[in-house]
């Protein structure tokens, strides 16, 4: 809980977050300190709906490493996770 208290400081994001992942979610996203790439697997399992078993697994290999969208620049993976929170993904 202290853990989730440093990493996740924003109480906003936190209620909504709460409400779309479970506990055991929340859990798996502790250890990931880089901040894009914790919003990157926040949304992709959100969108995909992901169990925590299959999202504990995404993360075991990598997803976010072997993508596309981390070989571009930090800013338009952020461009990238705005529209993944809105539903328009570009190929």
């Amino acid at each position: 809980m202290v853990q989730f208290a440093i990493e996740f400081d924003d109480e906003k994001n936190v209620a909504t977050l709460s409400r779309k992942l479970s506990w055991s979610h929340v859990k798996e996203l502790i250890p990931i300190t880089d901040p894009v790439k914790r919003e990157f697997y926040i949304q992709m399992c959100i969108l995909e709906k992901w169990s925590v078993r299959t999202f504990r697994e995404r993360i075991q290999s990598m997803l976010y490493e072997r993508t596309a969208i981390s070989k571009k620049p930090e800013e338009m993976i952020l461009t990238e996770l705005d529209l993944l929170k809105t539903n328009k993904i570009t190929p």
